[in-house]
């Protein structure tokens, strides 16, 4: 119905600002002149409080001021270079899986990571809980909108239609924090990804905002982007820094990807994803690299760091950390793999059930193998890729040796119910492990 709308804006508990407008519709448009500007910032949330009232009806609410934009090589936080120091947040919780336990414990990861000297996180393959997206306008830490764009056939037109509305739904419900600086809705296409897709979904994110950047797909293969990001997981400091050696003189970039895009000169890069080390000491864990020696983890991560804040033409990094691999303990105590007996074709074949298990439940080692196995459903078309890619026998070893006492016994049904696979092409995969103990 019709009313006056009014708008009150306090900070710290001080009135600083209201307006008012009668409106008979279902929107209102009000501008405030506030009396204190206090800057949003990093570590600093500043936020004003807001009241709106309509007739009876009074809600509470709050705002930040800031701006973000792109300078060349810069990133612009209200108009001064902030260099991004954010790590890989992927929202996971070992009693909750994606559900945090408590409020508490989504305000603690902030803080851990704080306290650790980053400054915002890359919220990775989730749609974050607005929760925690308050506590991150609160204490000033800044954040990348992203959407689970895992498993989506990016190769395929129509998935459009799958993608497009849930990640507007996400624009719409998150645009008005001041903690997220920037959005990116998909993540490590391949160069047989559907190009049109990627471009549309940039467009349309930049036509709903264009206050925020947009990175197109975060690392490769980029079609239209504002920010040219990479994935670099190189663990040897030196071989690091040759990658971006050239980078500031003759704006070439030579890492893992780098063969399958060009890089737009001029363009602001992020390396948003790199590490990857892993401090074993013992546990069943996940990572590029895994280290014994404390002292050896940081001198390392040091010097990789190093590298880019050395580089005046990157932007900023985004650190992922490695992960303990929860429950492998007991499948490790229940089971061996005998793996010099991976030899021949009928044992070589284990690897790829190993791998169709792996790639439902980890993504990293999925994305690794995904190219060699898509739009394929008959396991003979897959032993064939798998042992005619180059070094393809070395890789699925290796991959067998690595990942397979931790995924653990992978059963036909697991795999058909992944693949859609007739049964009687499951009954020709072979396996090598053998049971410590019967159960």
């Amino acid at each position: 119905g019709a009313g006056t709308l009014r708008a009150e804006a306090f900070y710290e508990g001080r009135p600083v600002g209201e307006a008012e407008t009668v409106t008979a519709g279902d929107s209102a448009v009000l501008s405030i002149k506030l009396s204190e500007r206090h800057l949003w910032e990093i570590g600093q949330g500043r936020l004003y409080d807001l009241v709106l009232t309509f007739g009876e009806d009074r809600v509470k609410s709050y705002f930040g001021l800031r701006s973000v934009a792109l300078d060349g090589y810069r990133f612009l936080l209200n108009g001064k270079s902030v260099f991004q120091r954010t790590i890989l947040d992927q929202g996971f919780y070992p009693d909750g899986i994606y559900t945090a336990p408590s409020d508490e414990q989504l305000e603690a990861d902030i803080d851990r990571s704080m306290a650790l000297g980053f400054n915002g996180a890359r919220l990775h393959q989730k749609i974050f809980e607005e929760r925690f997206l308050y506590h991150c306008d609160r204490k000033g830490y800044i954040v990348w909108g992203e959407f689970p764009s895992w498993g989506l056939e990016d190769n395929k037109s129509d998935t459009i239609y799958a993608l497009l509305p849930e990640w507007l739904e996400e624009i719409a419900r998150d645009f008005n924090h001041p903690a997220i600086i920037g959005w990116c809705p998909f993540n490590e296409t391949d160069d047989d990804q559907f190009s049109d897709l990627v471009r549309t979904v940039y467009r349309v994110t930049k036509a709903v905002d264009p206050t925020r950047p947009v990175i197109d797909t975060s690392g490769y293969v980029h079609v239209e982007t504002d920010i040219f990001d990479v994935h670099d997981y190189e663990q040897n400091p030196e071989t690091f820094r040759e990658h971006y050696a050239r980078f500031e003189k003759e704006g070439v970039i030579t890492y893992a990807h780098s063969g399958a895009q060009e890089y737009p000169k001029g363009a602001p890069v992020f390396v948003s994803e790199f590490g990857g080390m892993t401090l074993a000491k013992g546990e069943k864990v996940w990572g590029y690299s895994r280290l014994n020696d404390e002292e050896q983890f940081y001198r390392n991560y040091e010097a990789l760091v190093n590298v880019m804040l050395d580089n005046p033409c990157i932007m900023g990094f985004c650190y992922k950390p490695g992960r303990v691999c929860y429950g492998a303990a007991g499948v490790q105590d229940k089971y061996s793999l005998n793996v010099e007996a991976v030899t021949d074709i009928d044992t070589l074949e284990l690897p790829i059930a190993n791998l169709i298990h792996v790639m439902n439940r980890d993504p990293q080692i999925g994305q690794l193998v995904r190219q060699d196995m898509r739009d394929l459903h008959d396991i003979d078309i897959q032993w064939q890729i798998a042992t005619k890619t180059k070094n393809g026998e070395e890789r699925y070893k290796w991959f067998l040796k690595e990942y397979a006492p931790i995924v653990g016994i992978v059963t036909q049904k697991d795999i058909a119910s992944f693949l859609g696979l007739r049964a009687q092409s499951l009954s020709r995969i072979k396996t090598t492990m053998e049971k410590k103990q019967k159960s």
